[in-house]
């Protein structure tokens, strides 16, 4: 038995190295400017009645300070960045509006306790520019679009079998006008 412990140290080495790796990585959200951003950040219910907060990382490995719940100090904050906090459900949602190309970076959402932020999930955001707003379409406008194409071609196939059809029928049954008709005379 004492030649196993040796050989479970890789073991769990491993399960711990791969359950931190998932926090590691943050979730890569990609959005167009002018669009909102909406993170769920889940915590423990025993936490429900800390500081949530949301900031941007820096390259320092700090992170600046965007929005808290609830606000620390008087600042009014920037009505971008919204919190809404659900401790009854152990969670809070982080909404960014008008995005901006800028904007694209690493946040983290957390809980604030004394000076330190315990991050419960970081976000990797992209913006990117979109349509100019002539061209981009909404999703109704999209599917609407769709749903014309379709009823339109549909339509176009129906006739066009139905125009075979009859003309098939006519060729079999009709004889062509340019030709006479032979009958046989009594007499």
């Amino acid at each position: 038995m004492a030649w196993e412990a040796p050989h479970l140290l890789p073991l769990v080495l491993l399960v711990l190295l791969a359950s931190g790796s998932w926090e590691q990585h943050p979730l890569l959200l990609q959005k167009l400017e002018g669009e909102e951003v909406s993170v769920r950040c889940d915590y423990p219910a025993q936490n429900s009645s800390k500081t949530k907060t949301w900031c941007r990382a820096t390259e320092a490995g700090t992170c600046t300070l965007l929005v808290n719940q609830p606000r620390l100090g008087e600042e009014p904050g920037n009505p971008r960045y919204v919190i809404r906090d659900y401790p009854g459900e152990g969670y809070f949602t982080v909404t960014m509006t008008a995005l901006e190309e800028k904007d694209s970076g690493l946040y983290w959402c957390g809980l604030h306790e004394s000076s330190r932020l315990n991050v419960l999930r970081a976000i990797s955001l992209v913006v990117s520019r979109g349509l100019p707003p002539a061209l981009a379409l909404s999703e109704p406008q999209v599917m609407a679009i769709v749903l014309t194409f379709g009823f339109v071609l549909n339509k176009g196939l129906v006739f066009s079998v139905l125009f075979v059809l009859l003309r098939k029928d006519r060729a079999s049954g009709e004889p062509n006008p340019g030709e006479q008709q032979s009958h046989p005379s009594r007499s």
